[in-house]
């Protein structure tokens, strides 16, 4: 997870970037091009914010599965039944 996250972190503001260029040299002939950047610009941000979520609720639910197997075995080495999931 954490290498497509550099990705898109690195990607989204060099696609941004392009997108810009593009314009620039061609906006004034292709009115849709203006449009496209905006599309660019939100689902890169969409996308960056997502990320951040993703890393937030993965490392909680990491930390809970540990927790969780930490306590399984200690219960095993004290010979008692492991708590059910």
């Amino acid at each position: 997870m954490t290498t497509h996250h550099e990705y898109v972190r690195r990607e989204i503001p060099r696609l941004g970037q392009f997108a810009t260029k593009v314009v620039a040299r061609h906006g004034a002939d292709r009115p849709e091009l203006p449009q496209i950047q905006q599309l660019i610009r939100t689902a890169g941000d969409d996308l960056l914010e997502l990320a951040s979520f993703e890393v937030s609720v993965f490392s909680r639910a990491a930390s809970t599965e540990r927790r969780s197997s930490e306590r399984s075995a200690q219960a095993w080495a004290s010979g008692l039944r492991p708590p059910q999931q």
